[in-house]
């Protein structure tokens, strides 16, 4: 199992290379920014959200051990709930690194 604070570093860090990295550029470019996802795609904040949900509902769900015991749905609701915490988490944790980096001299 990976430990939460290397999956959460993990995710904001991906989330600022897809944010704001020049490797990561074609694909901003590609997408119109005046779209929904095109405005998402260059917002650390927006952007951090949904990896970290993505990334919260792939470690969260692999070590599970009480899932047998509990009712289907109640795993279900407890696997979501934590991702959108995941999600939240690497949001702040992408826009915070996002904006030390901005403001450093160059």
């Amino acid at each position: 199992m990976i430990p939460l604070w290397l999956a959460l570093l993990g995710a904001a860090g991906f989330t600022l290379i897809l944010t704001g990295s020049t490797i990561a550029a074609p694909l901003r470019d590609a997408i119109p920014p005046n779209t929904g996802i095109g405005q998402a795609i260059r917002c650390p904040a927006c952007a951090g959200y949904w990896v970290g949900f993505g990334t919260g509902l792939c470690v969260l769900a692999a070590p599970f051990p009480l899932a047998p015991l509990l009712p289907a749905t109640w795993a279900l609701v407890k696997l979501i709930g934590s991702a959108i915490l995941f999600g939240w988490a690497t949001s702040l944790t992408a826009s915070f690194f996002a904006a030390r980096l901005s403001s450093r001299p160059s």
